[in-house]
């Protein structure tokens, strides 16, 4: 016959299953506890999605005040009703930031598009072109910056 010593023998176990009074009362708490979250996130996205910001102004006042259904159209329809609030109709308001960064994406799309189609000569088409041209100036920067890449490449080999 074997026996089963158990550390923890005679002590409660909280495993959401103990279905004394004091237990009882714990997971009652718990759940009203979870409850009374949920109802309040879901009432939360209610005033955000009518539009109202519960922090400040007319959506702090009504938020204060309304005890009605937590749906968006209902606090819209308190809103209007009680404080003669007429929501912005229309693209939502964007931030002036994010509307500068679009215009900047969309204008380095287009530079890309730009720069895509356009090639970028060689170090070798640039000396040919200028040698043949005579521009003995082009030409020596272009063997000065050659070499000076070959140094740097004897230097510090990678």
């Amino acid at each position: 016959m074997t026996t089963r010593t158990d550390s923890n023998a005679g002590q409660p176990q909280d495993d959401g299953n103990d279905t004394s009074g004091g237990g009882l009362r714990k997971q009652l708490e718990k759940a009203l506890a979870d409850n009374k979250q949920l109802k309040a996130g879901e009432r939360a996205r209610a005033f955000t999605d009518a539009g109202l910001d519960t922090s400040v102004g007319l959506g702090k006042a009504i938020s204060q005040v309304y005890e009605g259904e937590p749906t968006a159209e209902a606090v819209l329809a308190f809103a209007t009703d009680e404080y003669g609030f007429v929501p912005t109709t229309g693209a939502p308001a964007v931030h002036p930031q994010a509307a500068q960064i679009a215009l900047g994406h969309q204008q380095l799309d287009q530079v890309g598009n730009v720069a895509g189609s356009l090639q970028e000569s060689s170090r070798l088409e640039r000396l040919q072109a200028a040698s043949a041209e005579g521009n003995f100036g082009q030409t020596g920067a272009i063997k000065a910056a050659q070499m000076q890449d070959m140094m740097d490449r004897q230097n510090n080999p990678r």
